[in-house]
């Protein structure tokens, strides 16, 4: 585990070398104290059938999206896709909400509202026939603006302004037209502007447009204003220029060197902090601080963004053709990717040189010095790179897999090879120019002078060490793997004595420790607890309530930044202690893999390493407010078992024929930001209680209700925790005729008159018989019936489980199998079937008995489970030395990422036994076949062994056909 890092003071330059490598669009740089790397960006793509052109997306006050679309209104609740169709010629060119209860949508040749939230039986409301046209012939409207005046229609040659009638006051509409073509129309600085091409612009003035004096320079066409701080616009121009007007003048704002022309710009808006965002034609994101000028710049798709819009979450909604996403900006959090030339495990970052240097088991990776950063690969080692120690001279120490090696800019200075597998390098507190260097061969020394470097004891014979602290002259603990603490003292200062020193640790089965010094004091942290030096023992330590958090099995790393934060962080996990709590961080878009690394950058960020990836948090980044929406009920659908579904209005209560049927309810909590973390919960009292679960199911489906009367429930949990809910649907459920009250009255009025008749002569004589049989027989009855539950529970676990390993077996294999097979035909979601052999199983079992073999098979059973996951993914014994592991919804790539890291996790349980995992895949879309895709899985594990073994290989299955 590497340790902290912080240096000098960064300066970021502007990205000239990056533009000359390619990385950056022309004009692209950073903001000055900026954010690293990228924003972590959703996408939502509708599920719905539609054509895949979009042009403009906005967010109700509901929190629900819209987004206009070649064919319709789409809209986004946050669970599912609904399309609204538009009038006569379905184009959905622009949207703008009024903030209230109307969403404004303008076409060709036609415009309109829906009164939202739309439902999804929603209606258009045209409102062009108001307007009295001969002719409905403008073509598309361009700009819809919302304004106190009301609300303006823009097309070339033709506005429209309509008022909608309120209380004490009738609607108005009112026409313009004008032969030379308009442009941009926007509300700016409390006036209504409209540029007049070939004249200039004019201000909305008492019902009639005015020339503005000193805009005659702006005859030229203007698509978007937009305002600038401190008053006064800048206008995206046809001819590429940057005009602006302010104090009554027009001229050209100042840009960046290299910032690109304003036609290059397909969409704009401005954020609340006077942020200029614009959207390219190739997909980039541009952020502008027009009062700098300072900028940053990041793609966030292949395609043309079509429009922005601040999102009422905090964040940014940019839609494209395909796709809105929402960008988690301004952002607390960014990362690195394998984009940015990033790969392997990362085990440190640090500044070094003003540039990020990444060191991880693919090697060392130098980045560049501007945003967006690329990062080179340095010819340092062909090896895994373990740590890195910085010196004074530019320089520094690298740990690679085999050796130790002194390095700079230009490659390696020197190699010392005496010193094998090294792990950490750390300088001497006490001795000028002394090194230690932990090995997997104990604790080596390493001396530096005014003639270069001298290894004066090359380690060998010791504890594997993965971490060092300095106590004092020649005083060292060691946390190690399989010896726990160690105590190391240098003889003639070279040669170190090792004595035990975990006294009053607690190691288990795994004795291993990783040192830490936290608040002034040296922790030791083991697989399931903290331990806090005293003297020369240790004693348990819960970190401000961190055993808590623990997870059994979980080694949870504790870091403390050079502010004094304390952070903690597993696999999977990142928390952070924030007033006396630990806060879990919620990076989940912004890593791949394992979190292997958490550094600190000189400017107080935060750098959490994991595969091919770093998580970057800024704690000094401004955060807007962010709306929470309420919980909403969607729609309900209501379909006889032999007739068409409907659907049924909300806000009345409804009564249902006596006839089969079954009931649709579908809710969501509106919104873009962290859909993942969002939970329901519901319930329909008269048939149920209590509430379900917290789960992700946005929807329930009743069947064949009884009659009576019921009322749905739901409540939203979001990502901050507020639960809201839905107001309550009710409805009943009527009766059949032959069971109506006074039919059910009559047939038991007769069943009771003749039932007193036969028990008035048969109740002196039996009724103490009877009553003591059926005493008898109710407890007969339980105690038989409790036994054969008990029973039928015993056989199905002996008949699905494996009994040697614990885990799934073939039977249980082939029939899950078979249910995601069929689940990935319904819903096309991709699926795929890994099948593990164990190569050269046969040899171990030869060598150390059959014995030691079953425990490396519940070993391997054990890693498989723990490596795979996912609570949908079952693991299973295939036979023998085989296992094999289902993965619902899982592609090519996520199934490569998860052998591998199950992979490296038998490897560290079971290092002489090796595996072969041949992996199958059925891409989303593509109809899915048991045998098909085992097939697929055999082949590749045939192609591994053939290969020569312990690996991983991955293929498409070849039969079956697109849905």
């Amino acid at each position: 585990m590497p340790r902290c890092r912080f240096g000098p003071e960064r300066a970021i330059p502007f990205g000239l070398l990056a533009v000359v490598l390619g990385l950056l669009p022309p004009g692209a740089g950073a903001l000055a104290d900026g954010p690293l790397g990228r924003p972590a960006i959703q996408r939502f793509s509708p599920d719905i059938e539609v054509y895949p052109r979009n042009f403009a997306a906005v967010q109700g006050p509901s929190g629900i999206v819209y987004v206009g679309n070649a064919e319709a209104v789409l809209s986004y609740d946050g669970s599912e896709w609904y399309k609204h169709p538009v009038g006569r010629e379905k184009l959905a060119r622009t949207l703008a909400h009024d903030g209230r209860g109307r969403l404004y949508v303008g076409g060709y040749n036609e415009f309109g509202y829906f009164e939202t939230p739309v439902a999804p039986d929603g209606e258009f409301i045209d409102l062009t026939a108001e307007f009295e046209l001969e002719q409905a012939d403008f073509a598309d409207i361009w700009q819809i603006v919302v304004a106190p005046e009301g609300v303006f229609f823009l097309a070339l040659e033709d506005l429209f302004l309509y008022r909608p009638p309120t209380d004490g006051r009738a609607g108005e509409t009112r026409h313009w037209q004008y032969p030379g073509r308009f442009g941009a129309l926007a509300r700016i600085d409390g006036r209504l502007l409209l540029q007049f091409r070939g004249e200039g612009l004019r201000e909305f003035v008492d019902g009639e447009f005015v020339p503005v004096d000193g805009t005659e320079a702006l005859a030229s066409q203007l698509y978007s204003l937009l305002p600038l701080p401190g008053g006064g616009f800048v206008g995206l121009a046809r001819d590429g220029r940057w005009p602006s007007f302010t104090d009554g003048r027009v001229g050209e704002l100042a840009l960046p060197d290299g910032f690109p022309d304003s036609s290059y710009f397909t969409a704009s808006t401005v954020l609340g902090n006077s942020l200029v965002v614009l959207g390219s034609v190739d997909g980039w994101l541009y952020f502008l601080d027009p009062s700098g000028p300072r900028h940053d710049a990041f793609r966030i798709s292949e395609d043309w963004i079509a429009d922005l819009e601040p999102s009422a979450e905090g964040g940014l909604i940019a839609q494209t053709d395909h796709e809105t996403l929402y960008v988690d900006w301004p952002a607390r959090w960014t990362s690195w990717t394998p984009d940015h030339g990033l790969n392997g495990g990362v085990l440190e970052v640090l500044d070094w040189h003003d540039r990020w240097l990444v060191i991880s088991n693919a090697g060392a990776y130098l980045g560049t010095g501007a945003e967006p950063i690329a990062f080179e690969k340095l010819d340092w080692t062909d090896f895994e790179a373990w740590d890195f120690e910085p010196l004074a001279d530019g320089t520094g120490l690298l740990a690679d897999s085999y050796a130790l090696r002194h390095v700079g800019r230009a490659g390696v200075v020197a190699e010392f090879p005496s010193i094998q597998y090294p792990r950490t390098v750390l300088p001497s507190r006490f001795h000028h120019g002394r090194f230690y260097v932990g090995t997997e061969e104990g604790l080596a020394v390493l001396v530096r002078d005014a003639d270069g470097f001298e290894v004066v004891h090359p380690g060998g014979d010791g504890p594997v060490v993965f971490s060092v602290v300095e106590l004092g002259p020649g005083r060292l603990l060691l946390g190690t793997q399989g010896k726990g603490v160690i105590a190391a003292r240098l003889q003639q200062g070279t040669v170190p004595e090792y004595a035990a020193a975990g006294a009053g640790i607690d190691f288990g089965d795994s004795p291993w420790a990783e040192l830490r010094e936290i608040d002034g004091e040296i922790l030791a942290l083991t697989e399931d607890a903290a331990w806090r030096r005293t003297g020369e023992t240790w004693t348990g330590a819960d970190v401000h309530g961190l055993d808590a958090l623990r997870r059994e099995g979980r080694f949870l790393d504790i870091r403390q930044a050079p502010d004094g934060t304390l952070w903690a962080f597993e696999y999977n996990r990142l928390l952070r202690l924030e007033n006396g709590q630990w806060r879990e961080m919620d990076i989940g878009p912004l890593y791949r893999g394992a979190l292997t690394a958490l550094d600190f950058g000189p400017d107080g960020r935060v750098l959490a390493g994991a595969s091919g990836s770093v998580a970057i948090f800024d704690p000094d980044a401004e955060r807007p407010g962010a709306a929470a929406f309420d919980a909403m009920l969607r729609s309900v659908r209501f379909k006889p078992e032999n007739g068409q579904a409907r659907l049924l209005a909300r806000g009345r209560e409804h009564t249902i024929p006596p006839e089969p049927f079954s009931i649709r309810f579908d809710y969501t909590l509106p919104g873009l930001s962290r859909r993942d973390e969002i939970r329901y919960r519901a319930r329909l009292l008269g048939f149920e209680s209590e509430f379900s679960d917290w789960e992700t199911t946005s929807h329930y489906t009743y069947l064949k209700l009884k009659p009576g009367r019921y009322r749905f429930e739901v409540e939203a949990r979001g990502p901050n925790g507020r639960v809201s809910e839905t107001e309550p649907f009710q409805f009943g459920v009527d009766p059949p005729w032959h069971r109506s009250g006074w039919m059910i009255a009559l047939r038991w009025l007769g069943i009771v008159l003749g039932l007193m008749l036969i028990v008035w002569w048969l109740m002196r004589v039996r009724l103490r018989r009877l009553e003591r049989e059926r005493t008898r027989l109710s407890e007969q009855v339980v105690e038989r019936t409790r036994a054969l539950v008990e029973a039928n529970r015993k056989l199905k676990r002996m008949a699905e489980i494996d009994d040697l390993t614990g885990i799934a077996n073939r039977r249980r294999f082939d029939q899950y199998l078979a249910d995601q097979v069929g689940q990935c035909n319904a819903t096309g979601r991709a699926l795929s079937v890994a099948l593990v052999d164990l190569d050269q199983f046969k040899p171990y079992n030869d060598r150390h008995g059959h014995l030691a073999g079953d425990r490396v098979l519940q070993r391997i059973a054990q890693c498989l489970t723990e490596g795979f996951g996912d609570r949908d993914v079952l693991v299973a014994r295939f036979g023998g030395d085989e296992f094999a592991a289902v993965l619902p919804g899982v592609d090519g790539d996520a199934a490569r990422g998860l052998a591998e890291r199950t992979r490296d996790r038998c490897a560290r349980a079971c290092g002489e036994v090796e595996l072969s995992i041949g992996i199958g895949v059925v891409p989303a879309g593509r109809t899915a076949d048991a045998v098909g895709v085992l097939e697929a899985a055999d082949h590749q594990l045939y192609r591994i062994k053939e290969a020569g073994r312990n690996g991983i290989g991955v293929g498409e299955m070849t039969t079956g056909g697109d849905q």
